[in-house]
């Protein structure tokens, strides 16, 4: 049985959105649970919320190093 994804902040979730804007960029992320999913989420930036999530990583500390790496792609493309 396909168990549905759900999305809902946690504590770690806070503290990545917290070293985004350290970072400058304004991110919502989200920790998805379910069936192949678990892992974290970027799900809106400035505001928008995405039409496809940007899979971050599957731990806390892989979603840092993975934000640190989206914040140098974000700012090196303006």
């Amino acid at each position: 049985m396909l168990i549905l994804p759900r999305f809902y902040s946690t504590s770690t979730t806070a503290r990545l959105e917290t070293r985004a804007r350290q970072l400058g960029l304004r991110l919502g992320i989200a920790y998805g649970e379910g069936d192949r999913c678990d892992r974290y989420f970027i799900v809106s930036v400035n505001g928008k919320k995405l039409e496809r999530m940007i899979p971050l990583g599957w731990t806390g500390t892989e979603a840092e190093e993975a934000l640190v790496q989206y914040a140098k792609d974000f700012h090196s493309s303006k």
